[in-house]
């Protein structure tokens, strides 16, 4: 692994992957935007930080803070002695304080709680009681302890549990793997007879901890464990912060009233990230004491140091001197520096290691080289120099240009766009003047000014960020899409889209529009626009008289309902895609082709969405790879290469013309079938058929050549815009030209081949089906692999007069019998090789154009390259699942399915290609020289726009070795060339050298649990399965992996501890180089960190002072009255209790209850001793709002049953209505109370709402299991027989279980802040790697009589309710 090639390679991939999307090929904006990138760098100045190992305790002195017994036990100190951190906590917690650890990740944290702990209960003896609580924020972190407690446990004769909303009642429902001494029910952990079950160590999170102090049936347990808990574990305490840390302050306070404990009878041990300096540490430990109740002189915070271990200055000088590297004293002068400060950058060691010489920006390089040299030597196990490098590369948010010319910045390719940059500002940094946007036609790659200027004063200004934030991938409108938009909107006349006016080249691309050409004048108040009637202005404009604006170069509609030019914005998820491989290779071990990487996103949804999309990427690149491959074994090997290279020198061209001619051809390319089975890759369909149970292996396989064949994109990229390969119709070979088609040619004095003929066949087929998307059917289950874009339909003759269904081509005709100016591609590209260039001619031939065009679809279906679709074929178009009946019978579709025997077209190799002028696309086809990507303005200009070049680009041709491949890459001639003419992209680097597919997977909270204990497993292991794990925050926290050398941000995290936490994973394992890369989006925080790469490595953390809410502290209060009333009363409130069931039967009590309790003098001192003399006794204020929460319930579950009533006649919405009044009857208690903010809600947001995404089959089987809930409840109350009553309640818990399970599986939950964004009408959501279209979201609450109000929104941390008179619904 290298410093260098990181920095290098990704920046290499990132600048050619950008050129080729924005300007390919000899686009006129290339220099330009090439030398932006040098003056813009994408990435920042690498720093670094020391990854020593940690500084071992300096004695033995430690051992007397542990039992003997325990230390020989779990071999403590055998190995290797303890750390420093590690050693001083066993002390500090012998001496009867609490600790704060705060090493780094990977530093051994858990020992320096794990073993005092042990060791302590190990004396206590087996007392059947909880006697220490572990409180973990994740259930994540709970289940990676699992295997070390496990271990130890065995070895001391205690045993442990995890309690959280996955522990299995009992042991039927338990889990398939069990761990030695560990207690996997919640019948034995709460060992209501006595059998000694109980675990001495309790793992938990803070919700289910809530869940114990008012569930009857853990009262028990509570009670045979009072007075002996001994200790509390809070892990990762600073992720309690704001309300989170008064919600587990006052919660701890409630666990030790429980427990029949004070705070000084228990010692705590927490974990958090690293907090800087003493003032650091002392709000630390102000913020756990206030958490704890403990005084802070019992509370120690603990740190870690890391070593740098001394080596033989006289061998490392030899050794230096005979690789020509810096000299000894300045190599040992950084090793002590660099572990004694926070980080470095690269200049600051450059200048260390080499200080005669000063360091600039082509020093970079070589400064990596030197250091990945530096941490490559080592004395013994010692390395050198052991780092971590940091680095921090930005996402384009946007182009802006300040349009004048004589800017000192203006650069010289492009001098009339001004100072070009990526940076947003409102004027430019230069000259002063507005700075503005450069957005991009993809249909004809112009670069366009947008801006606003005022109607009256023509003053120009940038444009206001408007909802539209699109990035550069967004889909783009069709034609058809793009007249309706044009239609249903109105035009902006503020907003202009300007380009460089060229008056050889320009005209008006649009009919019935005006070309207006202006000048941008810049002046002391601004800069407006000046138009210039007499067209000599150096900027063109093209508007029609509705104030619709069009891309000037090809006339795009640029604005409509929404900006249809592309923003230059780079999402981050491109960005992870391009860099990878880079990743991937460099931290591969020895033996792998690919090694693994973890990559961090901030939300949900951005975690499934990266890996889905990375998915999709590796599919395509892979696809590419082994079509090339498979083409390369074809080929027969050029007779030149069997000739000695002295002999071949010799030759005349005439003689290598003979040796060819000679020679015998490749064969006839590949078909689809051996395409299909070259590109499906196994381990990839595992993968995603893991995520949804499906195992229909031909259904993936039709919707994966369905994706890389049978769709021709025009602009986006492929194998075929790529130039790797092309589709050839074997049928159409034979086909001869038309005598429509002749007679025509002979009449004008125009030469039309056969070969003419064939290839406008050709294109037909590909940018009329194959562009359009009339291809194959779907195969059974091949829906859910496909996105709802790529969906196919037929195609029916030009005068087939059924509505909603598309046609083939003929002459667009407007009122009074007029050709329109606008045609569709085909009719264009005819226009284009018969020479007629106006409107006035093809007005005049509008029968021949029609009767050619007509020609062209028989032939193809007399040729059998379509297939038509028949009344009785109910497995495809027909088929009543997917289309309605009949609708497309007597259609037609272009079959490019992989089935065997599907003979319409061979795969082949491209050998030499066309470049279309406008798009710098590699072609394979053109006809009569002109290129297919042909639209427009049917006008002379736009024929000679796209008349392409007579010389052709010569495609590489694969070695057949893929062992060759590096070396041939390097050195073909044809690569160079294509490099040379800007052709070469990022895509053709990696993609003609076959590798192992590398895949990823979601690592969040939306995945089941056995799910991401999957993928954790494939992940960890030393040839991984999964190589990319893009994570929520669950990872930051500790979740032990293995060995990790790289990890990714997709967003810089918020604060420098996230960072702190997120980075540390990768080097944990003494390795002596390790990588943290940032992906720096268009925040605040990302620009500052790109900005700042020392940021979070100076910044120093401090805990946020608690201040108590006093709505999280009456939710606590609430939640103390409700266990007093379960402890006092035996209420029956059991487990699986409903709030159905509390609410019809025992709120009431509860309500009267609390009417009792507020005059209970005793009961009122017992308060103030829990919560403190200063909080009030608000047993009043706990009335009130249960029964407001039962009002509200009893008014929901009645609107419920009347819209039962009102849709009696629609079975459909009544199935849906009945799972809705079972699902909110059947809700657990605790959980309501806990959402309606009656309980604390230990952290867990507030206001969620849940994406519902079940569908028809699936409601249904719901339906069905609640009525079979219904009628074991039934039995079960009429049932007299103990035994019977016992297996009717188990089989009942079984259906429970897979209601439950079904709706996991079609449920995924927000807060209201994300889902407001990420739920909204019309979203795409994505859930296991699926894609949903969100209908939208209610905001919906209890109604307030008094002032006729709802309840629209909840604070996601204090549970504070506002109020809004509009009941709204987006």
């Amino acid at each position: 692994m290298k410093f260098e090639n990181f920095y290098k390679e990704s920046e290499e991939n990132m600048r050619l992957a950008l050129l080729s999307l924005w300007t390919p090929g000899n686009h006129p904006m290339r220099a330009a935007v090439n030398e932006l990138f040098d003056r813009e760098p994408l990435l920042s100045e690498p720093v670094f930080q020391s990854t020593f190992g940690w500084e071992p305790a300096p004695d033995d002195s430690w051992k007397n803070a542990l039992n003997p017994t325990i230390i020989s036990k779990l071999g403590i100190g055998v190995k290797y002695p303890p750390y420093k951190h590690q050693a001083e906590s066993w002390k500090s917690l012998a001496e009867g304080k609490s600790i704060v650890v705060t090493s780094g990740t990977g530093s051994g944290k858990t020992e320096c709680f794990m073993y005092p702990i042990l060791s302590d209960l190990y004396e206590q003896g087996h007392t059947n009681a909880i006697e220490a609580i572990f409180l973990y924020p994740l259930n994540a972190l709970m289940e990676d302890q699992k295997k070390r407690l496990s271990e130890y446990c065995k070895a001391t004769g205690l045993h442990f549990a995890l309690y959280n909303g996955y522990t299995p009642e009992h042991r039927a429902d338990g889990r398939d793997e069990i761990l030695p001494n560990e207690i996997v029910t919640r019948d034995d952990i709460r060992d209501p007879n006595n059998q000694g079950t109980r675990p001495e160590i309790l793992l938990t999170n803070p919700s289910m901890l809530e869940y114990i102090l008012v569930r009857q049936k853990d009262q028990q347990m509570l009670q045979e464990s009072a007075n002996r808990l001994r200790w509390i574990v809070i892990d990762e305490a600073h992720s309690y912060s704001g309300s989170a840390a008064v919600e587990l302050a006052y919660q701890i306070k409630r666990v030790l009233e429980a427990f029949g404990r004070t705070p000084e009878q228990v010692r705590f041990a927490c974990t958090s990230a690293t907090i800087g300096g003493d003032e650091g540490s002392q709000s630390l430990s102000d913020f756990i004491s206030t958490v704890t109740g403990q005084s802070v002189e019992r509370i120690k915070v603990i740190g870690g140091q890391r070593l740098v271990r001394p080596l033989d200055k006289d061998q490392l000088a030899v050794e230096l001197k005979a690789n020509n590297l810096p000299s000894v004293d300045n190599v040992l002068s950084l090793r002590d520096k660099i572990n004694k400060v926070s980080g470095m950058t690269l200049q600051q060691m450059w200048e260390h290691l080499c200080p005669d010489t000063t360091f600039d920006r082509a020093d970079l390089i070589p400064a990596l080289q030197l250091l990945d040299r530096l941490c490559e030597m080592s004395q013994g196990k010692t390395p050198v120099l052991s780092l971590r490098a940091h680095y921090f590369m930005r996402s384009i948010n946007g182009l802006y240009a300040c349009a004048n010319e004589n800017c000192d910045s203006a650069n010289p390719a492009s001098p009339i766009y001004g100072h070009l940059t990526t940076y947003k500002a409102s004027v430019c940094p230069k000259c002063g003047v507005p700075l503005l946007e450069i957005v991009q036609c993809k249909r004809c790659g112009s670069f366009v000014l947008m801006g606003c200027s005022d109607s009256q004063t023509h003053k120009i200004s940038p444009c206001e960020d408007t909802a539209n934030r699109d990035d550069y991938f967004s889909i783009d409108l069709t034609s058809e899409q793009e007249e309706e938009d044009e239609m249903a909107s109105s035009g902006s006349p503020d907003i202009f889209f300007l380009m460089p006016y060229e008056k050889e080249k320009f005209f008006t691309p649009v009919a019935k529009a005006h070309s207006v050409t202006m000048n941008i004048v810049h002046n002391s108040t601004g800069a407006i626009l000046d138009v210039h009637a007499d067209s000599k202005g150096t900027w063109v404009e093209v508007r029609k008289d509705d104030g619709h604006s069009y891309c000037p170069g090809c006339g795009k509609l640029a604005h409509g309902k929404r900006l249809n030019l592309k923003h230059f914005r780079i999402p981050i998820n491109f960005i992870n895609q391009t860099i990878s491989p880079v990743f991937l290779r460099e931290c591969a071990h020895e033996g792998n082709s690919w090694g693994k990487y973890i990559a961090f996103t901030d939300s949900r949804q951005g975690t499934a969405i990266s890996a889905k999309t990375f998915n999709i990427n590796v599919e395509r690149n892979q696809s590419n790879k082994n079509m090339l491959e498979r083409l390369s074994q074809i080929q027969t090997t050029s007779p030149l290469d069997t000739i000695p290279e002295p002999v071949r020198n010799t030759l005349t061209a005439e003689q290598i013309a003979m040796i060819l001619a000679n020679a015998p051809s490749s064969p006839d390319g590949v078909s689809l079938y051996d395409v299909s089975e070259a590109i499906y890759n196994q381990a990839m369909f595992d993968h995603i058929s893991n995520n949804d149970g499906a195992k229909n292996k031909n259904a993936y396989k039709c919707a994966l050549i369905r994706g890389v064949i049978g769709r021709r994109p025009a602009y986006e990229t492929n194998a075929e815009t790529m130039g790797f390969i092309y589709l050839d119709y074997l049928d159409l070979k034979t086909a001869k030209v038309p005598s429509v088609l002749a007679d025509y040619a002979d009449q004008n004095g125009i030469t039309i081949k056969d070969q003419d003929w064939q290839d406008y066949l050709k294109l037909a087929i590909d940018y009329v089906m194959r562009l359009g998307n009339h291809i194959q059917p779907l195969a059974d289950d091949e829906k859910k692999y496909v996105r709802e874009s790529n969906l196919s339909t037929p195609i029916a003759a030009s005068d087939d007069q059924r509505e909603k269904i598309k046609r083939w081509p003929s002459v667009k005709i407007v009122e009074g019998g007029k050709v329109f100016e606008h045609q569709s591609r085909l009719v264009v590209l005819l226009c284009a090789g018969l020479g007629i260039h106006t409107v006035e001619k093809l007005q005049a031939n509008v029968r021949i154009v029609d009767a050619i065009i007509t020609e062209a679809w028989n032939t193809l279906i007399e040729k059998k390259v379509f297939t038509k679709v028949k009344a009785d074929d109910t497995d495809g178009y027909n088929n009543p699942r997917f289309y309605p009946d009949n609708k497309y019978v007597d259609c037609y579709f272009l079959d490019l399915s992989g089935k065997e025997g599907n003979n319409v077209c061979k795969v082949k190799r491209l050998q030499d290609a066309w470049v279309c002028p406008v798009s710098h696309q590699l072609l394979d086809t053109t006809f009569c020289g002109y290129s297919p990507l042909i639209t427009g303005r049917i006008c002379e200009r736009l024929f000679v726009k796209y008349k392409c070049n007579e010389s052709k680009i010569t495609m590489p041709s694969r070695p057949k070795d893929n062992e060759e491949v590096v070396n041939w890459q390097e050195n073909d001639e044809n690569i160079k060339a294509l490099k040379a003419a800007g052709l070469w992209t990022d895509r053709h680097k990696y993609a003609y050298h076959k590798t192992p597919i590398y895949i990823a997977a979601e690592h969040s909270a939306q995945q089941s649990k056995q799910l991401l204990r999957d993928y954790t497993r494939s992940f960890s292991q030393k040839t991984p399965l999964i190589n990319v794990l893009h994570c929520s925050t669950t990872m930051e926290m500790g979740v032990d992996i293995g060995d990790i050398d790289v990890v990714l941000m997709d967003t810089v995290p918020p604060t420098a501890a996230n960072y702190l936490q997120r980075v540390g994973r990768a080097g944990r394992m003494g390795q002596s180089k390790a990588i943290a890369f940032s992906l720096c989006n268009n925040t605040p925080v990302g620009q500052h960190a790109f900005a700042n790469p020392m940021w979070a490595l100076q910044t120093t953390n401090h805990m946020i002072k608690v201040r108590p809410s006093q709505t999280v502290i009456q939710r606590h209060i609430n939640s103390f009255f409700f266990r007093q009333f379960i402890c006092d009363n035996g209420s029956g409130i059991q487990v699986t209790v409903s709030i159905d069931e509390f609410m019809t039967s025992t709120c009431n009590t509860f309500i009267q209850f609390l009417d009792d309790m507020s005059t209970n003098q005793a009961e009122e001192c017992k308060f103030k001793k829990v919560f403190g003399k200063n909080i009030a006794y608000t047993i009043n204020v706990t009335k009130e709002t249960i029964q407001a929460i039962q009002k509200e319930y009893n008014t929901v579950i009645d609107e419920l049953n009347a819209a039962f009533v009102q849709f009696q006649n629609d079975t459909r919405r009544q199935i849906a209505i009945s799972n809705q009044i079972r699902k909110t009857k059947s809700e657990g208690l605790l959980n309501y109370l806990s959402d309606h903010q009656f309980i604390p809600n230990a952290n867990m947001p507030t206001g969620v709402v849940t994406f519902d995404f079940t569908d028809r089959d699936q409601s249904v089987k719901l339906h069905r299991l609640y009525d079979n809930v219904d009628k074991l409840q039934n039995r079960i109350a009429a049932e007299s027989d103990s035994i019977e009553k016992f297996n009717l309640q188990n089989e009942l818990n079984k259906v429970r279980k897979e209601i439950t399970n079904l709706r996991r599986a079609t449920t995924a939950s927000r807060d209201i802040h994300t889902a407001l964004d990420e739920y909204a009408p019309e979203q795409t959501v994505v859930v296991n790697e699926k894609n949903y279209v969100s209908a939208g979201i209610k905001l919906l609450g209890a109604y307030n009589e008094e002032t006729q109000t709802k309840a629209i929104y909840h604070c996601i941390h204090c549970g504070k309710t506002e109020y809004k008179r509009i009941h709204f619904i987006l």
